[in-house]
């Protein structure tokens, strides 16, 4: 629940506040996992892949949810 919280609020913060490093910082994405390759045959063609991209609100906002659950 808190990364989509944060996915919400990197999105926001994107689309809506000015450019300035604090931002920038706050919303770099980070991500890692398998990058996308392509096979192409003559009669068949497959693409593949799995990349997770995280920025620092994202993980923020996750441990935030985790000690309020963790409290309740």
């Amino acid at each position: 629940m808190g990364l989509v919280v944060g996915a919400v609020l990197d999105w926001a913060a994107t689309n809506f506040l000015p450019s300035h490093p604090a931002r920038d910082f706050f919303i770099k994405k980070v991500q890692f996992g398998i990058p996308e390759f392509s096979l192409d045959l003559v009669i068949l063609s497959m693409s593949a892949g799995l990349v997770f991209r995280f920025s620092l609100i994202m993980v923020i906002m996750a441990i935030v949810f985790y000690v309020v659950y963790r409290n309740i």
